[in-house]
């Protein structure tokens, strides 16, 4: 970042535009919500541990929360600020923070300089320069001082926090070892697999059957409840074959008009206006979407899930919008609402014999996998048994390549079950029990077992053994923060105030 900012010409636009960044991120969490926070007259940000969050110390943890972020990100922030959770990480921050605070944790000044003496981003030739510290926090981070050096006593404490629940966790050489086994130790081996997929073509049922099974399961029918929902689409232009494809941050003034549009519509249907007659005033169509639940999405609308999600939660009377998809603007209302419901049998038979033969499927492939292990077991005797096996009771032969724990196979993805039936065989025995995974049934055979390198050890060691160790304190102290959580007994009157924002954006 610092030779980007070096270059003449370049720093100052470059802060400028980190400054837009910050002071948006900034805004979305604090004055983007002030009038929804008006119009339902809530006093305070939240509660944790019984004790009342005010929205200026919540404000002071989220912009704390969100230049840790930029410190820890450096240029990537930017990319990736959409995908961070920042309110979880803020009121995670006030609760470690409570906590840090009830364990009397303190922090000097001069522990605060040698902090700040560190950050690269505020050296020059290698040596802190309190020029350009001064200038970064006014352009980049857009706070003063002060503040700033206040959010790294708290990250400080954070820090001893953290050592303090986590120093006591250490590794022996055997534990070490042990684990770089687990992760590097390879196995091969031939299995076969029994899915009911492989024999739903030889199973026949009857209608009297598929009757009978309907009026036994009748509650794994129902239909849940849905509702059909009546829209208006604000579209965006469709782009012409010679026009450059706009970057996502590129300013488009088309559709910033129609955004304009489709927040005036909303504020007129406000006021009890129908939408066939806002329609009609806007030259747009009324659309349905016909019925369907939220536990089973109409994923071809487009529409982002939470939006989905929303529109399930809102009253009768309640518009939601407008939101933002590639295509365009929309504004959604409820039209009409469907109690769950068990359907008649003509309507769901067609499912209810595919279910069935999917029993007897299932059935059966339990019947065949535990007839071929018993044959196996009373009759193994040298390697090529196995596929052998497999042939006489029409069944497809596998090999897996050498692989280690966590690694995807060809036909299976990635089973724990099958990893640990595999590595528990050896040449003395050979051949596994039934193992279930998500894809069938299967019976395993060693083929071949990989050690790990012990030289290879002794050369990772160090490393290795120092990101054991953090990510066993990582896993620690995130078991202590949950448990921290269930105390706080967290009320977050911010999460609603930001839905409610995010309607009318």
């Amino acid at each position: 970042m610092l030779k980007i900012l070096r270059k003449k010409g370049v720093a100052k636009k470059i802060l400028w535009a980190v400054t837009i960044i910050i002071i948006f991120a900034f805004g979305f969490g604090g004055t983007a919500y002030m009038v929804a926070r008006q119009q339902q007259k809530i006093k305070y940000a939240g509660k944790i541990f019984g004790k009342t969050i005010s929205f200026e110390d919540y404000e002071k943890a989220y912009q704390e929360t969100v230049i840790q972020s930029m410190l820890h990100y450096g240029d990537d922030f930017s990319k990736i600020r959409e995908h961070l959770d920042l309110d979880t990480e803020t009121w995670d921050r006030l609760i470690l923070l409570f906590e840090a605070n009830r364990q009397k944790i303190q922090v000097t000044d001069k522990e605060i300089v040698d902090i700040l003496e560190q950050y690269p981003i505020f050296q020059r030739n290698g040596k802190f320069d309190n020029g350009l510290y001064n200038n970064i926090l006014r352009y980049v981070f857009n706070i003063r001082p002060r503040p700033f050096e206040e959010h790294i006593r708290n990250s400080i404490k954070l820090q001893k926090l953290f050592f303090n629940q986590t120093n006591s966790i250490l590794l022996s050489e055997a534990k070490i070892f042990e684990e770089y086994k687990q992760r590097n130790e390879k196995i091969q081996v031939n299995y076969i697999l029994i899915t009911s997929e492989q024999l739903k073509n030889n199973i026949i049922v009857e209608e009297k059957e598929v009757r009978a099974y309907y009026e036994e399961q009748k509650n794994a029918f129902l239909f849940p409840a849905s509702t059909n929902f009546e829209y208006l689409e604000i579209p965006f232009p469709s782009k012409q074959q010679n026009e450059t494809d706009k970057t996502e941050n590129t300013f488009d003034p088309i559709k910033d008009d129609l955004r304009h549009k489709a927040e005036a519509i909303y504020d007129q249907l406000q006021t009890n206006i129908s939408f066939s007659q806002i329609a009609k005033e806007h030259q747009l169509e009324v659309k349905t979407t016909d019925f369907f639940s939220i536990e089973k999405p109409k994923l071809t609308l487009g529409w982002p899930y939470q939006a989905l999600i929303d529109i399930f939660q809102m009253d009768d009377k309640t518009i939601y919008g407008p939101f933002e998809t590639p295509i365009g603007l929309y504004i959604v209302k409820i039209k009409e609402k469907k109690e769950a419901y068990i359907p008649e049998y003509e309507t769901v038979k067609n499912e209810v014999k595919n279910a069935l033969i999917e029993k007897k499927a299932q059935a059966l492939s339990l019947e065949k996998a535990n007839e071929t292990l018993s044959f196996l077991k009373t009759s193994y005797q040298e390697p090529k048994n196995f596929e052998e096996t497999a042939k006489k009771f029409n069944l497809e032969f596998y090999q897996t390549p050498l692989f280690k724990r966590g690694e995807y196979l060809t036909n299976l993805g990635i089973s724990r079950t099958f990893e640990d039936a595999a590595f528990a065989l050896t040449d003395k025995n050979p051949i596994s029990d039934l193992i279930k995974t998500g894809k069938g049934f299967c019976i395993l055979q060693f083929e071949k077992y990989e050690a790990v390198d012990e030289k290879a050890f002794e050369k990772e060691k160090d490393a290795f053994s120092e990101n054991l160790l953090t990510e066993m304190r990582n896993q620690a102290f995130g078991e202590f923060l949950t448990g921290l959580r269930f105390k706080a007994k967290l009320e977050d009157n911010i999460s609603p105030l930001k839905r409610e924002q995010k309607k009318r954006r």
